[in-house]
């Protein structure tokens, strides 16, 4: 799958749980998947870690380990990019 990323800008939005008290962030990078079979790519956001840093514009595929297994045994993904040659 090629991914497109045209931004370094990341979006970030924290806060503390309702459910724990705990602090938490959340910060999402967005970019343009191009699926398979579709005519026009579409707007998707990567999650980034908390110190990560932003993924700079580019074309992009999914690396393997992005591909990962959840404590449920379900077949999960956990975007990793890696550059397009």
């Amino acid at each position: 799958m090629k991914i497109e990323v045209t931004s370094n800008e990341v979006d970030e939005f924290s806060g503390v749980s309702r459910n724990t008290g705990k602090p938490f962030q959340i910060r999402k990078q967005q970019a343009w998947g191009h699926l398979p079979g579709q005519p026009y790519p579409q707007l998707i956001s990567i999650p980034l870690g908390r110190d990560q840093a932003p993924y700079q514009p580019g074309v992009y595929e999914l690396a393997q380990e992005s591909f990962v297994v959840n404590k449920y045994q379900e077949l999960g993904l956990r975007p990793v990019l890696k550059k397009s040659a």
